[in-house]
């Protein structure tokens, strides 16, 4: 952009080339320094407000083709690897992005699976709940800390448990071994 930068709205000659967001003094349109997915970003260039919301639906477009791939991605590892947990979690995670109203019975068959897991191993010696703050509801956060055998596990602390009071609780179980006690 150079000193006789034109209003891409008005078409009038600017006083200077803005170097960020700034409104036309002539038509008062917004202005903006933007660049369209696939360009160089060391060519960006001025747009109108109207222009501005179109790269702005590119590069949301964008970001949503990218997820997609990620998760196709994950989804093809999983089901590669023939893990049913693996595939429970691809499972999740797709649900999840599509704001599906099944993301808490998926969430659970993932935390039953990684559950199930311990119960074939005899070094592990119980399980014991954790949580994240703050995204841990009351009624899970009463769990942190208490220990299970597998079996008790599998019948209390399948995650997120039924009645929780949080859409995206945190909580799960993780492996307490044998050495470690």
């Amino acid at each position: 952009m150079d000193s006789s930068t034109l209003c891409p709205c008005c078409k009038r000659i600017l006083k200077k080339a803005p170097q960020k967001k700034t409104k036309c003094p002539h038509c008062g349109d917004s202005l903006y320094i933007k660049y369209r997915p696939g360009e160089d970003a060391s060519k960006k260039r001025l747009v109108g407000s109207k222009e501005a919301a179109e790269i702005e639906q590119d590069w949301h477009r964008m970001s949503e083709i990218d997820q997609q791939i990620r998760l196709e991605r994950q989804l093809k590892d999983a089901v590669e690897s023939r893990h049913p947990r693996m595939i429970a979690l691809a499972k999740v995670a797709i649900a999840r992005h599509f704001k599906s109203d099944q993301v808490t019975e998926l969430e659970r068959e993932h935390s039953r699976l990684s559950i199930e897991e311990y119960s074939d191993t005899s070094f592990v010696a119980y399980l014991e709940v954790n949580a994240k703050e703050p995204r841990c509801c009351a009624m899970c956060k009463a769990l942190v800390g208490r220990r299970f055998n597998v079996e008790t596990a599998l019948n209390e602390c399948v995650f997120p448990l039924e009645g929780c009071l949080s859409d995206r609780c945190f909580a799960w179980v993780s492996p307490v071994f044998q050495h470690e006690i």
